[in-house]
């Protein structure tokens, strides 16, 4: 029996009463795999990993309360079997919103996109810390930690590959860590293909993975904006109203650092696509 099969099967038999036609099968995640049905509702299947099944559990756990607080839409688990080991809410409408159709807006969308993120990230890092704890969510690694693993994972694998390594360890050096984050609950892997956008309505829809979410410096979140472009990051920073001075400079480490993690974990995965996107953003990087 194949995946799909075998999942359509669970659905049947947890949840008789549900009807539907057509179903759709996506396993590009890296946690999860996941079924559309009739574009109304979605099942996700934490694939089998102890560590993504532990994520999929904390994710049942949170979303509840995050759903309170937060004004985008998100996945709101309803179908849920006794054994928890898949679950499904109400599909949220949208694709990937890809720098390819951020560039497509004009300055009035981008200004509405950018009021709609920051409104998100406000809300879900102003969530109670003392609340997610109790609801299974843990403590993130520091900038402390984190610098020294990057630089050394980098170096390996930079060796490998035949990349500019001095290079980096210049870059790095232009930041060094100087400031001390306050911590909040983050989304942690808020990147572009996470947040849904309806091409024909221009506007972000909503919020998906929750997966990763933990308790860490809120400039993570910001990082993976460097994706749309310094211009875009600001608007967002604009409208979030932070009192942190150094927000937008973290945020750049950050995104240092997971540029150099897609370099890392596309060469330990023989992704190629990945590795070079990585390093692309790097290089350019080097310029600045």
């Amino acid at each position: 029996m194949n995946d799909k099969k075998l999942y359509l099967q669970k659905i049947k038999q947890n949840f008789p009463n549900l009807k539907f036609s057509k179903s759709e099968l996506i396993t590009a995640g890296y946690d999860d795999d996941v079924i559309i049905l009739d574009k109304k509702i979605v099942f996700s299947f934490p694939k089998n990993k102890l560590d993504c099944n532990k994520k999929f559990q904390k994710e049942l756990k949170i979303l509840p309360f995050l759903n309170r607080a937060i004004t985008l839409p998100i996945p709101n688990y309803m179908y849920i079997p006794k054994d928890k080991s898949f679950a499904g809410y109400t599909y949220i409408s949208g694709v990937p919103f890809v720098k390819k159709l951020f560039d497509k807006l004009n300055t009035r969308e981008q200004v509405a996109s950018a009021k709609l993120v920051a409104k998100f990230l406000y809300e879900l890092h102003s969530f109670s810390i003392i609340k997610a704890r109790k609801n299974g969510v843990t403590d993130a690694w520091t900038e402390q930690d984190a610098r020294p693993y990057y630089i050394r994972r980098a170096r390996a694998v930079f060796k490998q590959l035949n990349y500019d390594f001095q290079s980096l360890q210049k870059l790095l050096s232009r930041y060094p860590m100087k400031d001390t984050a306050r911590f909040a609950v983050v989304h942690q892997d808020f990147t572009s293909d996470h947040i849904l956008f309806d091409i024909k309505k221009k506007k972000i829809q909503g919020v998906i993975d929750f997966g990763d979410v933990q308790i860490a410096d809120p400039a993570i979140d910001f990082s993976k904006l460097w994706d749309y472009g310094e211009e875009f990051l600001d608007l967002v920073l604009h409208y979030y109203k932070s009192n942190d001075p150094y927000l937008k400079e973290r945020s750049l480490r950050w995104w240092i650092y997971h540029n150099i993690n897609l370099v890392e974990y596309g060469y330990d995965k023989k992704n190629e696509d990945m590795w070079k996107k990585g390093y692309t953003v790097l290089k350019e990087l080097y310029g600045t």
